[in-house]
């Protein structure tokens, strides 16, 4: 229900803002930005935003990833292109969510399960918070647009709101983690659906690359020419990790709704950020969500957090109003479209194909953890006599678990 509804809503979405006509001038975004200055630009970002550089470095990859070696060493990478400003710099963004909530668990607890983080979609909602409702906003901006047309020489002629409206630009592609805020849940929703047809039986391995490209057709109206930007441009079906993908989604929704929380409590954010005051906003994440860590389930968090059961009104109503100032005017309806959907917590022990219920294995991991976090000691003989559930615990922190099939994928592997 989660999927279908959000689904519509944003195909939607997406179809009010290509007919609105409004269109901004992305050629700004691909005009010659050296990578060294790129990196020094970026460096810049992660220390005005509060990430620890003493404790953590940023270094190029082909695939940005955030990787927390241990307390004190959680390290970030990122990808440049010396002619496209997007990837290297809200690459960085998004990365340093994932790094500044492993910053934020507890030391004291490290290597236990209370020091953990809660789920791969509260993880998800860090990094897609900063990288979007904060870099992307035009506080943001109003803060470092300056700075940035010192350091590139090809912004020199660009102004302010033509560069917030060109990153804020809406427009189907193929790469899901260069997609806009609008169509980025569209790209896990052809993941999806592909990885429940493989797990059903419906769709062959082999058949993978055309019902891909079927599917972007459908979803985006684009489709790849190659595997290398088609069914290839992932990691995580090569490293085993199916119903990861959702994850990503999971977390814009908790994003949306987290953001919204921290505004009521701390009043309107974005004049912060156009001042360069990110730590009240990063303080309230540390209290409210990262020191919470793995004390409680994902859903009891929320709850913990936002004083709410259920995503009332979930991304689609708070993305920031950019979207709406740029794209909808001309639109009819309100520029942050109101869609209700309930909230899918991503720790529960669900099934996606067809609603059966999860092995009573993943039910048992869930008791040995609040074991070990409501009776430290007692819980943590459990852990150590079924050493055999950190390999259960694993697949089902990947999602594996969401999946007809994957079970005896994991029985096999015990």
């Amino acid at each position: 229900p989660l999927f279908a509804e959000l689904k519509e809503g944003l195909k939607g979405l997406l179809d009010r803002i290509l007919g609105s006509g409004k269109r901004p001038d992305t050629s700004i975004l691909h005009r010659p930005y050296p990578v060294e200055a790129q990196r020094r630009f970026a460096l810049e970002l992660l220390s005005a935003c509060g990430y620890d550089l003493e404790a953590g470095r940023l270094d190029p990859t082909a695939h940005p990833f955030e990787i927390a070696i241990g307390p004190g060493d959680v390290r970030i990478t990122t990808r440049y292109y010396e002619d496209f400003f997007n990837a290297g710099i809200f690459g960085t963004l998004h990365e340093m969510g994932h790094a500044l909530y492993e910053q934020g668990l507890p030391k004291e607890h490290w290597g236990t399960p209370r020091g953990d983080a809660v789920s791969l979609g509260v993880h998800e909602s860090q990094s897609r918070t900063w990288e979007n409702l904060v870099g992307r906003s035009l506080g943001f901006w109003e803060r470092f647009f300056p700075r940035a047309r010192e350091v590139f020489a090809s912004l020199g002629d660009v102004s302010l709101e033509d560069f917030h409206f060109a990153v804020n630009a809406v427009e189907p592609s193929l790469i899901r983690v260069e997609a806009d805020e609008v169509t980025y849940n569209l790209h896990i929703l052809v993941r999806l659906e592909l990885e429940l047809a493989l797990f059903r039986g419906e769709l062959s391995p082999e058949d993978l690359p055309e019902a891909w490209a079927e599917k972007y057709r459908d979803h985006l109206g684009v489709a790849p020419k190659d595997y290398k930007d088609g069914v290839m441009q992932d990691v995580h079906w090569a490293g085993g990790l199916f119903g990861y993908f959702p994850t990503y989604t999971l977390g814009n929704l908790y994003a949306a709704q987290f953001f919204q929380k921290a505004e009521a409590e701390l009043g309107p954010l974005e004049p912060r950020f156009a001042r360069g005051e990110f730590q009240p906003f990063l303080d309230w994440t540390r209290a409210r969500i990262h020191a919470a860590s793995c004390a409680w389930a994902s859903r009891i968090n929320h709850r913990l957090c936002c004083g709410v059961n259920w995503f009332i009104r979930p991304c689609l109503r708070v993305w920031p109003i950019r979207i709406g100032l740029w794209h909808h005017r001309s639109c009819s309806g309100d520029a942050r479209l109101a869609l209700e959907v309930p909230l899918l917590p991503t720790d529960a022990r669900i099934d996606l194909c067809n609603g059966n219920r999860v092995s009573r294995h993943v039910n048992k991991i869930v008791a040995l953890r609040r074991g070990a976090l409501n009776g430290f000691s007692h819980g943590w003989q459990h852990f150590e006599e079924h050493r055999w559930i950190s390999k259960w615990r694993k697949h089902a922190a990947h999602g594996c678990v969401c999946f007809r099939g994957a079970l005896r994928v994991v029985r096999r592997d015990r």
